[in-house]
């Protein structure tokens, strides 16, 4: 079952966060693993913001630590179709073994976008 956690991101902001997958309590070896994150709108399941390694998150270094690293720039959270305004969406964060054999949601749950009022430039 995947862990639960909801995200609370002002509109315009980096987005910056670490997920350690250790089952059993031993990090994961996740050499040659890729990761996706997906924000959905939840009234209509529209794709919003696709991460992945190499734009928004990588792999932690060295790999067997289990960590995926999201360090997410404002250009980057601006390029999907978040607006700004006060609004819930849906994510997901699943990891998946080079040959296809693992496939693991590590995290799910809310992505609130909140309002940006200092600067706007949208």
């Amino acid at each position: 079952m995947a862990g639960q956690y909801a995200f609370k991101w002002t509109y315009g902001d980096s987005l910056d966060f670490t997920i350690t997958w250790s089952p059993g309590g031993t990090p994961q070896d996740v050499n040659g693993y890729t990761a996706n994150m997906k924000i959905r709108n939840k009234t209509t399941d529209a794709e919003l913001l696709h991460l992945a390694i190499g734009t928004g998150l990588s792999l932690g270094s060295p790999t067997t630590n289990g960590q995926i690293i999201g360090a997410v720039t404002p250009t980057l959270m601006k390029a999907g179709s978040l607006v700004n305004e006060n609004v819930i969406h849906y994510y997901d964060l699943q990891v998946r073994s080079s040959d296809g054999s693992v496939l693991k949601t590590l995290i799910a749950g809310d992505f609130q976008v909140i309002k940006e009022a200092t600067d706007v430039d949208s």
